[in-house]
């Protein structure tokens, strides 16, 4: 049996958002800080146990239903029900470039960072053709030890 009870004190993360904007670092907001924390791993935890039994009841329909329907079964609809199958993921796979023709192939290029700061390095300037992101996200991780 899975049981959920969650409760979210709005006071209390309102409290630790004025400590933290306050930028206070004692015990008290680290303490605040870990409680939270500990909410959020609690809720990744019941979430993952989620998707695995969500995963097993999906696998055991899709048995069922390729039993019933056959291997290339795409939908069933029942009484207060209705099930979708649909294929994810690439039609056709690249097993040697060399051979494709460059006309079906899709080429990205992007931007090789490690070497843009190695050429910043080497000539104190960035190369032709770049420029600094200026959207860049910031991203702040908490780890309590």
């Amino acid at each position: 049996m899975i049981e959920l009870s969650i409760r979210i004190n709005d006071d209390r993360i309102e409290k630790i958002i004025r400590m933290s904007k306050a930028l206070q670092v004692d015990e008290a907001v680290f303490s605040e800080i870990a409680w939270l924390m500990e909410l959020k791993n609690n809720v990744e935890t019941l979430n993952e146990e989620w998707e695995a039994l969500e995963r097993k009841i999906k696998e055991a329909l899709n048995d069922k239903a390729k039993a019933l329907l056959g291997k290339d079964w795409s939908a069933l609809d029942g009484d207060g029900f209705s099930l979708r199958r649909s294929l994810t993921g690439s039609v056709y796979q690249l097993v040697d470039p060399e051979l494709a023709p460059k006309e079906v192939l899709d080429i990205k290029i992007g931007v090789n960072s490690k070497a843009v700061t190695d050429y910043i390095k080497a000539n104190s300037k960035l190369p032709d053709g770049l420029a600094y992101n200026p959207n860049r996200n910031e991203s702040i991780r908490i780890k309590l030890t």
